[in-house]
């Protein structure tokens, strides 16, 4: 049977950008699952990573943050 779809969503389809909206990162999560894996590069989690925490922590109780350190495309 054919799918009927006329379009499709791959990854989240979100795209959130307002002043302090890394605080509900947590909250976003959610609607996902509750044991997130968030990759990020040295200067971003330098940046995030405690506001990251503080959000996961309130919503998620089993979560890892791994910085990457190689080039984007690998």
């Amino acid at each position: 049977m054919p799918i009927k779809e006329k379009s499709f969503r791959i990854g989240c389809g979100r795209y959130l950008q307002e002043r302090g909206i890394i605080n509900q990162i947590g909250q976003e999560v959610l609607r996902f699952g509750n044991s997130p894996l968030v990759v990020g590069g040295k200067t971003a989690l330098s940046l995030t990573r405690e506001k990251i925490e503080n959000s996961l922590t309130f919503c998620c109780k089993n979560y890892r943050i791994i910085e990457h350190t190689s080039s984007c495309n690998q």
